[in-house]
């Protein structure tokens, strides 16, 4: 039994250590007009998102997805989301909570989930800041999915060189 633990720990913690050859992120924006609630599911590379973590000032081994998991990693993670990713709704910016985080089944990368809500009744504006982990890698890119009650919106693609965007509603 400690033989297969400390077996599946050496996986986990090669895995999320791999290197890849692309640096991208995934974002997925769900606005809820009838609630007034914002959720948000945030895809990254485990390997890189720790790079970010280090590189704001959180301890080199953070180790997320393992068993020795740092014990803060979840208030590192929340404070750099907070950071680079940012929501505004008409000029004011949306406050997110923690939800939690799910990793994939190869441990390489985790989906980290938000909510957030917003005390209008409508909005006309919505403007995405979106800069994770471009201090860390200059080819890295962040993808956009915006859905406003469940339709589409759109998908925009972040760069260095453009990591703003606003979307007018009809």
């Amino acid at each position: 039994m400690a033989l297969q633990f400390l077996w599946t720990a050496l996986t986990a913690i090669l895995l999320s250590t791999s290197v890849h050859d692309f640096h991208v992120s995934v974002a997925e924006l769900d606005i809820d007009m009838q609630e007034q609630g914002i959720t948000m599911a945030v895809h990254i590379f485990i390997d890189d998102l720790e790079k970010g973590l280090e590189m704001g000032g959180a301890p080199d081994s953070m180790l997320i997805g393992t068993p020795f998991e740092n014990p803060d990693a979840d208030i590192w993670i929340e404070g750099y989301l907070a950071r680079h990713l940012a929501v505004e709704m008409d000029g004011r910016r949306v406050p997110f909570d923690w939800v939690g985080k799910e990793f994939s089944e190869d441990y390489q990368s985790v989906w980290v989930y938000l909510e957030g809500y917003w005390p209008a009744d409508d909005f006309n504006k919505i403007e995405v800041k979106y800069d994770l982990l471009m201090e860390v890698y200059d080819d890295q890119r962040n993808m956009l999915h915006l859905r406003v009650d469940k339709d589409e919106k759109t998908t925009l693609l972040f760069s260095r060189r453009k990591y703003r965007h606003s979307y007018e509603m009809d």
